[in-house]
């Protein structure tokens, strides 16, 4: 599988979803289970390598501002919810991640954990129980990129996210 074969696969299962990403994470699974393991395999390396590219920490203080907080792992399922929104919008996000408000409605949640384990889930399921090799790509990347903002600096950084989730900050 190659970078291009991953984003159609997850732009495939969103339509199929109808862009409900819960959903899609379901779909996403059924379809990686028909595959060969070794495809299955490329896809979680595909998918960890994404992850580790979103690893960032504007991007980690944006989050925290569209779902009002965001732990480690609420961090990861807000990545993988990115990853499944699809290629455009996960770059357009990486480039900007005050567009973050045109995807995300007060008061919803942008997250999904089922989306980190799509691989590993359809892994088991095509090879009896077997679990992904441990060199299949890990979602967790080494080291963030930049450093985490104060709130002070989430607000100037994204005025825009902030008066939209959060007020005026008066």
């Amino acid at each position: 599988m190659d970078e291009n074969e991953f984003w159609q696969l997850i732009d495939r299962s969103r339509r199929e979803s109808g862009g409900d990403v819960w959903d899609q994470a379901a779909l996403l699974t059924d379809a990686l289970a028909e595959w060969d393991p070794e495809e299955i395999v490329s896809f979680d390396r595909h998918f960890a390598g994404q992850m580790r590219k979103a690893y960032r920490a504007d991007l980690w203080a944006a989050a925290y501002i569209v779902n009002q907080g965001c732990s480690d792992d609420a961090f990861a399922d807000f990545r993988a919810w990115l990853i499944g929104q699809g290629k455009q919008v996960f770059e357009a996000v990486l480039a900007d991640p005050e567009r973050l408000g045109d995807l995300v409605e007060p008061g919803e949640t942008a997250d999904c954990e089922d989306m980190l384990f799509a691989g590993s889930r359809a892994y088991r399921r095509r090879t009896g129980g077997q679990d992904v090799p441990e060199d299949a790509g890990e979602h967790a990347p080494v080291k963030l990129q930049g450093s985490h903002l104060t709130p002070e600096q989430r607000q100037e950084r994204f005025p825009n996210l902030w008066r939209r989730y959060l007020g005026s900050g008066d």
